[in-house]
């Protein structure tokens, strides 16, 4: 499946985590095969030079962990639906005598008699060996790497050099191969492997020397060092620097003796590296010994008056291995300066007995202090820095990234966050989800504004049902996620106080509990994993995907026009940086096409409205200027937090 239409990344990132069945595992999909594959693929043409494994954490986690497990231990929770118990790929044992090509031809022809679809037509080749990239990642715990890796620098690094290239100072007689290519690899199994240094006398005075254990721990370790592994240790001779300054004007601040953390991450939510600094008299810092692996991410925070600031997510592109970083801290405040909430989603979507809302909501600090709240009366010692009032009848409330009672609170019909919120655009983006009870076939979801918001998108589940909107809401585009229909709603410029009513009426009995989790495309996994999985919560790479909305007035033409415009750069600066090699081509192409189908959309837009005698003044100062609409191509640094 390609997925289409500019709000796909959104839209399937919160319905895949918004549909999660509340209370009820989910029911592993049933159907036909694609049409039968070739007996022996041929696909050499795409084998990758390096895939990367933390590519391939995404559609593992998308695709894969729902019954193998998020560790691939095998237990997921739709597991229990299955006849056949799924592969602990957490084992050892699990892969060793599969090539990568054969664990590459299972994914893509699968196993029906097992309950495993086949994902030929739903991932594309790339990520499809970032997939099996990562699942050689998950036979291999630390241990084994930092043992395997030992053994080879001992008794292999001589000939093969310690990247594996084959030029090693003991190798200059002797024809070494070169460990490092992935291609050269691809149809040797770990077995194989160690049966091949077994019968080989060159390696004899290895082998002799070792255990079989130990041998399959160095070709395991050896195995990664023809693709980006997420075992290996974030070192190398990468260096970020950077300087803390003052947000808020008159403000003074001496930072010498601050200390600053600087966080890196390869895939997964959980950092892999965390080191630690304090500033100079001169307000810097640095830090060094850095890997520069493209699939590697950093992130440098630091805490100042109670509040914590980042830098936003960093990467070092190729050939380039030093970063400058500025790191913004602000004077703190119990005014209000103005908080809004810029982007709001809203999905529904009906599940059993009762209505499933996931929502999406981007909150912009338009002042040059942080704003910390005031006192919740019900609760000691917290503040109230955003509130966001939820239906009244909404219950079963999750929330991303922490927990009713802790840092969110639930006061009266409203959730609370008591983070403060920095400065900035998108500074803070709250997930959480709810349902409403689904009573004789209507429902209604009532719902105030406490912030104005800006653009309002609401997509709702196509079950059958008769749906109505406020009339100033403009119907959109219809998007399909799986097998599953949703029909698009939008608003613009709704002030604080705005009650929103949604009603669905005459909704179908439904056989089925929940709505069946469908197999995405790698592309997709990927922007997702943009949007929705971070250092801080949602969204490490900040502003990763954004999107105009409709809005039947003269100034929302100006603003798809600006936005167009920014995307337009987007996509030059992204040819660009491709075409010098600064990004790799699985991530070049999720980004541009994400920024491409919504720059389509607004042209489409514009051409609506023109031919409807729409006429207005072309530049209007408002939200949706190039001024102060964040650029989607902003991936490398991301917002203050989350």
């Amino acid at each position: 499946m390609r997925w289409r239409g500019w709000a796909g990344g959104v839209v399937l990132g919160l319905l895949l985590w918004m549909v999660w069945p509340v209370g009820v595992h989910a029911t592993p999909v049933r159907e036909d095969p694609p049409p039968d594959l070739p007996e022996a693929m041929d696909v050499s043409e795409a084998i990758p030079e390096r895939p990367s494994a933390a590519a391939g954490e995404p559609v593992y986690m998308q695709g894969c962990a729902p019954c193998h497990g998020k560790g691939g231990e095998g237990n997921g929770p739709a597991s229990q639906g299955l006849s056949t118990a799924p592969t602990a790929f957490s084992e050892t044992a699990s892969l060793r005598a599969l090539s990568p090509r054969q664990v590459f031809d299972v994914i893509r022809r699968g196993r029906i008699e097992r309950g495993m679809p086949a994902w030929a037509n739903r991932l594309s080749t790339a990520a499809t060996w970032s997939l099996v990239a990562y699942l050689f990642d998950l036979t291999l715990s630390v241990e084994t790497y930092r043992a395997g890796q030992a053994i080879y620098r001992e008794h292999c690094a001589p000939c093969h050099d310690e990247r594996g290239t084959g030029d090693g100072p003991a190798a200059a007689s002797l024809d070494v191969p070169d460990l490092t290519r992935w291609s050269d690899w691809v149809d040797v199994s770990n077995v194989a492997w160690v049966h091949r240094l077994l019968q080989d006398p060159v390696h004899l005075p290895v082998t002799g020397e070792l255990s079989r254990v130990e041998l399959d721990q160095a070709v395991a370790y050896v195995r990664t060092l023809s693709y980006s592994s997420t075992r290996a240790p974030l070192s190398g001779s990468g260096e970020i620097a950077g300087k803390v300054i003052m947000m808020t004007a008159d403000e003074k601040a001496d930072f010498a003796g601050l200390e600053v953390t600087l966080f890196g991450f390869r895939g997964s939510m959980a950092p892999q590296l965390v080191l630690t600094t304090t500033v100079t008299p001169s307000h810097t810092f640095r830090f060094e010994g850095l890997s520069t692996e493209p699939d590697v991410v950093y992130s440098v925070s630091t805490s100042w008056e109670g509040v914590l600031y980042t830098s936003g997510a960093v990467m070092f592109a190729p050939g380039e291995p030093r970063i400058t970083v500025t790191l913004p801290v602000a004077a703190t405040t119990e005014v209000d300066p103005g908080l809004r909430a810029d982007q709001v989603y809203w999905f529904v979507d009906v599940q059993g007995d009762q209505v499933v809302v996931g929502e999406l909501v981007s909150l912009t600090n338009p002042g040059d202090r942080t704003y910390v709240g005031l006192p919740v009366a019900t609760h000691e010692g917290k503040r109230a820095a955003v509130r966001w009032a939820l239906p009244a009848a909404a219950r079963q409330v999750t929330v991303e990234g922490g927990r009713l009672g802790e840092r969110f609170l639930l006061v009266d019909d409203t959730l609370v966050d008591t983070v403060p919120v920095t400065p900035g655009a998108d500074t803070r983006r709250l997930l959480f989800r709810y349902t409403l009870p689904l009573v004789q076939g209507r429902a209604e979801l009532r719902h105030p504004l406490s912030l104005p918001v800006r653009f309002l998108s609401l997509f709702i589940a196509e079950r059958g049902q008769a749906v109505e909107v406020p009339d100033f809401m403009v119907k959109g585009q219809v998007q399909r996620v799986g097998n599953v229909t949703f029909q698009a709603y939008m608003a613009s410029y709704l002030e604080a106080g705005t009650v929103i009513t949604v009603t669905l009426r005459e909704v179908p009995a439904r056989s089925g509990d929940v709505a069946a989790l469908q197999p995405v495309s790698g592309r997709t996994t990927r922007v997702v994993g943009l949007v929705l999985v971070g250092v801080f919560g949602v969204g490490l790479l900040g502003s990763v995907i954004y999107a105009t909305r409709h809005r039947a007035t003269i100034r929302v033409q100006s603003a798809w026009r600006a936005r167009r415009d920014v995307l337009l750069r987007d996509i030059a600066a992204l040819d660009a940086q491709f075409a010098a090699g600064g990004i790799d081509e699985a991530t070049y192409r999720a980004a541009r096409d994400v920024r491409m189908a919504e720059a389509v959309h607004l042209t489409r837009l514009l051409e609506q409205h023109t031919a409807t005698g729409a006429q207005g003044p072309e530049t209007v100062a408002h939200a949706g200027s190039c001024e102060d609409t964040p650029s989607s191509g902003d991936t490398i640094h991301g917002g203050h937090d989350a």
